[in-house]
């Protein structure tokens, strides 16, 4: 009697566990409603903020804020677990600030608007809006992305916006955590730094075959001593980011990501040929929410 006692006991915690991993198969689809908020501030020496900022166009943005509603799509699956998911809005209004000035679109994916190869920022807006995100990850929650362009510094930004996790190798039960820590997929074009990744999660709730899972993100650019730049004072890049996904376990589908994070980068060194300072910092927030409709 005490050995069947414990045997059914010892089954009964086995039930309460769970195996997360990604999944879907080629053609699963959802629909879903999003929004996204980016904001973009750098701080520092005046001319060396005002010449980092004309490099680029992004970098002339204060904010960006995207809502938008479509489909989030398994487009590719394969044997070997591999998902690759893209969320397609049908619609979806842009605003935000760029260059000291505010701006505002409406997008149908149906009717793109007319000139945007030759509205630069209307361009990106779309972009951002109607080309994304899409994700790629194994079953336990590796990111890979198909742009031959990523680097370390927008592979951490994928992984905040979109909540990716890193699932524990082992079964796990509800109000049970567990640790990971990786390197970036991808290198800084500049520098060869790579990301180094520490992440909390825990299983908050699992309800039926859905479990809601939280984390909590930490990161290090670690850049080779053969890259720094020597004359550097201070030349780091940090992140932080929190969040929580739904997902149904037996599909490993995700219903809902919310999260939060911050990207900090500070660089603060005298120039060897004119002996001026130079200093910036820049700092990238996101917040960001994709659901079931």
């Amino acid at each position: 009697m005490r050995t069947l006692i414990i045997l059914v006991v010892a089954a009964l915690v086995q039930d309460d566990t769970v195996t997360l991993k990604y999944g879907g198969k080629k053609g699963d689809s959802m629909a879903v409603k999003g929004e996204m908020t980016l904001t973009l501030k750098l701080d520092g020496s005046e001319d060396f903020v005002n010449m980092v900022r004309s490099s680029m166009e992004f970098l002339q943005f204060e904010k960006i804020h995207i809502r938008g509603e479509g489909e989030r799509k398994v487009v590719k699956s394969d044997k070997k677990g591999n998902v690759e998911t893209h969320i397609e809005y049908a619609s979806a209004r842009v605003d935000g600030t760029f260059d000291d000035k505010p701006y505002e679109f409406d997008f149908e994916r149906a009717a793109p608007p007319e000139g945007l190869d030759k509205d630069k920022l209307k361009q990106i807006c779309w972009f951002l809006s109607m080309g994304g995100p899409q994700i790629l990850v194994d079953p336990k929650g590796v990111y890979r992305s198909n742009d031959p362009n990523k680097d370390a510094w927008s592979e951490a930004t994928d992984i905040m916006s979109s909540g990716i996790i890193r699932f524990s190798d082992k079964p796990v039960k509800q109000g049970e955590e567990w640790t990971a820590e990786w390197k970036s997929a991808y290198k800084q074009k500049d520098n060869d730094g790579r990301f180094a990744f520490k992440q909390k999660a825990k299983i908050e709730k699992l309800d039926g075959k859905r479990a809601t899972i939280t984390f909590e993100l930490t990161g290090t650019l670690e850049i080779p001593e053969a890259k720094r730049d020597k004359n550097a004072e201070k030349q780091e890049t940090k992140l932080e980011a929190k969040g929580t996904i739904i997902m149904d376990v037996d599909t490993g589908l995700i219903r809902t990501v919310t999260s939060k994070g911050l990207l900090v980068a500070h660089y603060k060194g005298t120039d060897a040929g004119s002996g001026v300072e130079h200093e910036l910092k820049v700092e990238q927030g996101i917040e960001s929410k994709v659901e079931e409709k």
